[in-house]
C-alpha cells in the first residue's frame, strides 16, 4: 500500500505521486503502528500457526507498506490478509485523529496491489528433496566401499591362490629333483 499525501499538502490541481517523498517517515510510524500486538495480536490468537510480517518495502524509498501473510490455509491467509488491509488502514486514521489533523489534510493509503491466489512456498518439499539427495549420496558412497572392499578381498585370494600354487609347483619340482 502507497501513502498519499492529503489534498491540502498538495499545489491546487497537483499530482499526489509527485509529493510522496516526505511520507517516508509516516510511513515508518504506520509500521510500527499496524505491525503493534495491539494490532498483530488478536490475529495470532485466532490463527497460531500464520505469520504475518508489516514492514517498509526495502526495495523502494517511496512510503509503500508491504504486508505479507504466511498460513497453512489459503482461506485462512486470504481472511488475515484482508483483516490486516482494513487494520492498516484503521492504525494511519487513528494515528491522524489523535493529532487532529482535519479529513483534507490526511494522509492516505492507496492499495497497489493485493494478491488474491497463494504463493505455494516450497520449504518442505525442499527439505525433503536435499534429504532425499543426501541419502542417495550416502547409499552410493557405502555400496563404493563395499564394491571397493569385496573387489579387494577377491584380489587378495586370488594372490594367495596364484602363491599357495607357487608353492605346490616348487614343492612338486623338489621331491621330483629328490628322487
Amino acid at each position: 500500500m502507497l501513502l498519499l499525501p492529503g489534498a491540502l499538502s498538495l499545489p491546487e490541481g497537483g499530482n499526489p505521486y509527485l509529493y510522496i517523498s516526505g511520507l517516508s517517515q509516516a510511513a515508518d510510524v504506520l509500521v510500527r503502528s499496524a505491525g503493534s500486538e495491539e494490532v498483530v495480536g488478536p490475529i495470532r490468537e485466532k490463527h497460531p500457526d500464520a505469520k504475518v510480517t508489516i514492514a517498509r518495502d526495502a526495495s523502494t524509498v517511496t512510503p509503500v507498506v508491504v504486508i505479507d501473510v504466511e498460513s497453512p490455509s489459503d482461506a485462512a491467509t486470504a481472511t488475515i490478509l484482508k483483516q490486516l488491509v482494513t487494520d492498516t488502514g484503521k492504525s494511519l486514521a487513528q494515528l491522524q485523529e489523535r493529532e487532529g489533523i482535519t479529513d483534507k489534510n490526511r494522509i492516505t493509503l492507496e492499495p497497489l496491489t493485493v494478491d488474491d491466489k497463494s504463493t505455494i512456498k516450497l520449504k518442505q518439499p525442499m527439505l525433503f528433496a536435499a534429504g532425499a539427495g543426501v541419502g542417495g549420496l550416502v547409499v552410493t558412497l557405502i555400496a563404493a566401499a563395499v564394491g571397493d572392499s569385496l573387489l579387494a578381498a577377491r584380489k587378495v585370494r586370488k594372490r594367495v591362490r596364484v602363491e599357495a600354487g607357487a608353492r605346490v609347483s616348487a614343492g612338486s619340482a623338489a621331491s621330483e629333483a629328490h628322487a
